[in-house]
């Protein structure tokens, strides 16, 4: 019996323009970085969500013919005393369309680390966590690897709080993470959460090699 294929996903080309400005500080205990950006893309190919159809090779994308995309990203680091450093990131930017729909996406990242030096022997222990806010998240269609809105609204959200520890004694090396302790729901992309309390170790043992 004769059957027909699937029919198969013709992307259309976009085309992007990416324009930035932005500046740079650094001295002996701080550093400061700041980028303004505006990206215009015409002829997105935006697919349109569909829980039905996502795992088919029949999607259908949303007639959209312009997006502009415009931010700003940051990167905050410095020294306070006790060995302690801090670093914040920042990403906050506003997805318009040519439909009149648009997004708002903020992204924090905030790490406490100690490190501690005694001889050959380094110690560094620290915490993060990272927070997300965003009118609607995207999506993942894994079928043709691209990225659109979803059906879930955004809210605030953090990670959780994860902790690690680094440890350099002589040629053994040890990490140690622990991810998520809140065991907080958490997601940067709908539908695909991250682990909660997730425990990671590994430990490495150099044999230096000598000429005789």
């Amino acid at each position: 019996m004769k059957t027909n294929p699937e029919p198969i996903f013709n992307y259309r080309n976009e085309t992007h323009l990416l324009t930035f400005a932005g500046f740079k500080h650094k001295n002996k205990h701080t550093y400061l970085s700041a980028k303004l950006f505006y990206r215009n893309v015409r002829e997105p190919i935006l697919l349109e969500f569909n829980k039905e159809t996502i795992g088919t090779f029949v999607p259908s994308y949303i007639d959209v013919s312009n997006q502009n995309i415009v931010g700003i990203m940051s990167d905050i680091s410095f020294k306070l005393p006790l060995n302690i450093d801090v670093k914040m990131l920042l990403s906050d930017y506003i997805d318009m369309y040519s439909n009149n729909d648009s997004y708002h996406n903020l992204y924090t990242s905030l790490a406490l680390q100690y490190t501690y030096m005694r001889g050959l022997s380094v110690l560094t222990f620290g915490l993060k966590s990272n927070f997300i806010y965003t009118d609607s998240k995207y999506y993942f269609n894994p079928v043709f690897n691209s990225y659109s809105r979803s059906d879930l609204s955004g809210d605030f959200e953090t990670d959780g709080i994860s902790a690690y520890l680094v440890a350099k004694l002589g040629n053994c090396y040890i990490r140690i993470n622990f991810n998520n302790i809140l065991g907080s729901d958490f997601s940067y992309l709908a539908y695909y959460p991250i682990l909660k309390q997730e425990f990671c170790l590994s430990f490495t043992w150099g044999f230096p090699h000598s000429n005789q």
